[in-house]
This record gives structure tokens, sequence and C-alpha cells, in this order.
């Protein structure tokens, strides 16, 4: 059962690693992880239904399990974090007793009455992760740490949520002392690198990503970001080799192969085909990955295979109808096949973009950069 209380904690805590994804994912985090924490409560609550009432107050008691928590405690203990960490999140006080040892108020003692705390507990969770935002998981996130300090994942994910709600420079203060206790920490120093890109300080970037390769040489998202850093400065020739380096690694990296394709694309003396074969493999990865295919179709114009870029950005716009980029291409392509009507609504969609829909855009590198640092751990 304490392994359900901990698959709760992951299930809250990883939402950092998703912050910012609302803006391009299909579903908002919120939603995405409410139906997973209905999973999640669908397995525990039928277990504490299932359970026989006079099994309640079993507890092993020899060996390594001398002074564990009896069956009826475990499901109050759930039910109490569940209160807590959802109060955290909606910023409330608790609304109930977590008592003694978190294991929920004392005056509980039928089946009929923990079975009831525990289904009002994810009623409050389900009530606090509908309006959750990277934001407001801030305080989720401090109380995980706070209850276990030593982990390192919490330390990893708080960083990237900081780094993510625009927090950069908060961001490398607190990783900078997970760091002094996690020294031998790829994804520690991996996350105090995307605090230093984010925050434009490419050289402390690259630094913090070359450790993270050193003492993992295989970490696929460190080598694609300590590319950038070179695609950040023109220096086109090293990104490519450190994005293969990436690919080698982890051949599924979609954003990879975008990498590789945009600095080749970049670069005069760049190999076009190449780049275009790595597009390919980018969206047959992820297919909706909508900086590989605007840029693909950007290789069909400039190679004026029209038909073939058409459907691609079609594609880009029912994802992100409001990028600004993909309609306004998308509408020339129109244009230049005779297209009238489409073009002529496509074009109007774009005009018809207010400026705040404007500023919050989904730009290529915006997207890609997330994609990079959604690393599950």
């Amino acid at each position: 059962m304490a392994s359900k209380f901990l698959l709760f904690f992951s299930l809250v805590s990883a939402l950092a690693v998703h912050a910012g994804a609302a803006e391009s994912e299909p579903a908002p985090p919120a939603k995405v992880f409410d139906a997973q924490l209905s999973s999640v409560e669908g397995e525990v609550v039928s277990l504490a239904e299932a359970m026989p009432a006079e099994k309640y107050n079993f507890a092993p008691k020899e060996g390594e399990f001398k002074g564990v928590r009896t069956f009826a405690h475990q499901v109050t203990h759930i039910a109490a974090v569940n209160f807590m960490v959802a109060a955290a999140l909606l910023g409330e006080p608790n609304p109930v007793d977590t008592g003694t040892d978190e294991n929920g108020p004392a005056n509980l003692k039928s089946k009929a009455e923990i079975v009831d705390f525990l289904k009002r507990s994810y009623a409050y969770t389900h009530k606090a992760l509908k309006i959750t935002t990277a934001e407001n998981l801030i305080p989720a996130m401090r109380l995980a740490i706070q209850r276990d300090p030593r982990n390192e994942s919490y330390r990893f994910r708080y960083g990237m949520l900081l780094t993510d709600t625009s927090a950069p420079e908060a961001a490398v203060i607190r990783l900078n002392e997970a760091i002094q206790e996690f020294p031998q920490s790829p994804k520690l120093l991996f996350a105090l690198g995307v605090a230093y890109f984010k925050n434009k300080k490419h050289d402390q970037a690259a630094i913090a990503f070359r450790k993270a390769v050193e003492l993992d040489p295989k970490f696929a998202s460190a080598l694609a970001y300590l590319g950038l850093t070179y695609d950040e400065t023109g220096k086109y020739a090293e990104a490519i080799e450190l994005y293969k380096r990436a690919l080698a690694a982890d051949e599924k990296l979609a954003a990879a192969h975008y990498l590789v394709a945009n600095a080749l694309l970049r670069d005069p003396n760049g190999d076009l085909a190449l780049a275009e074969k790595h597009l390919l493999r980018a969206i047959q990865i992820d297919p909706t990955f909508s900086p590989g295919r605007l840029a693909l179709a950007r290789v069909y114009m400039r190679t004026e295979r029209l038909e073939q870029a058409a459907p691609q950005l079609e594609a880009v716009v029912a994802a992100e109808p409001n990028l600004t980029e993909a309609l306004y291409q998308l509408s020339r392509v129109y244009v230049r096949l005779k297209r009238k009507e489409d073009a002529d609504r496509t074009l109007a969609a774009f005009k018809q973009l207010s400026d705040k829909e404007k500023d919050q855009e989904l730009t290529e590198r915006k997207d890609l950069v997330r994609r990079l640092a959604n690393v599950n751990f």
C-alpha cells in the first residue's frame, strides 16, 4: 500500500517535468494527471473495499516488518497525505487532521469510516488537480522535498519546475544546493544546464551539460542541449556532431533529428537531402512534433514541392491553430497552388489572430527545448 502513496506523490511531482506543456500538448497537464490519479484511485479504493473488516487491523509483526502500519493505517495514511498535498496545491489550510505519523484522525475506527475518508481524500485531490498549474505546483514540490530532502528526483523536478515558471535564477540556486548533496548526479547537472540555457547564459549551460555527459556519456538530452549551446553561436559543425552523438544514444529522440536538420538547413553548405531525411524521421517518431512538420514544409517549398508542403502545414495548423508562421506559409502555398478559397480562408485566420495570441504563439525553439527537457527519470 505504501507504494500507492509513492505513486500518487510521483504523479503530482512529475508535473514539474511537463511544466509549460499546456501550450502545446493536446490535453492540459491538469487533465492528464487527473486521469492518471483516477487510475490509481480505482486500484486503492477497490483494495480497501475488498479487504474484510476483520483484517483491517492486520500488520505483519516478524522480522523486517516489525513496527509497520496496520492495513487500516496504511489506508488512512494515503488519505491523510492526499489531503495534505492537495491542500498545498490549492493554497488553503488542510481540511483534516493528519494525525500521529500522518495516519489520519484517531477517531476513524470502522472499515466504513476509513473507506469514506479515503474516498473523500481522492475527491479533494481531484479538485486540486483540476486547477493545477506549474505555478501552484511549487508549494507541493516544496512539501515533497521537506518530507524527503534526500530524494534526488524531487530536487530535479523542482529545479525544472522553477525554470519553466520563468524563474531560472531561482532554479540555479536550488539546483546548486541539490548538487552539493548529489555531486555525481547527471540529471541535476542537466537541470542546471537547462536553467542557465533559459537564462541565456550559454557558457555556464555548456559547462553543466559537459559535466552531465562526463558522468553519463549516453545522456541523449544533455548531448542535444550541449549541441544547442554551439548552435546558438553559429558553430553548426560542432552542434551537428553533438546531435549525432545524441542520436547514437537515443535514435528515437525526435527533437535531435530536427536539430540536425535545422543546423544543416542553416549551413550554406548543408546537405538538403540529409536534412529532409532527418525531418521525416522526426515526425515518424512523433507525429505531433509541429516544428518538424513546419521545417519539412519549408524544405518542400524550397524545392518547389508545394503539393507535399501543403499537408505538412495543414497538420501543423490543425494542431496549433494560432501558430502564425504556419498559417502564413500555408496561405502562400495555397496561393501558388491556385487554391484561392483556401488561401483566402487561411489568410483571414492569420489576420484575425489577436495581438495577445500572436504574443503567445509557439516558436519552434520553445517547443523543441520543452521536448528535450521533458525527461522521465
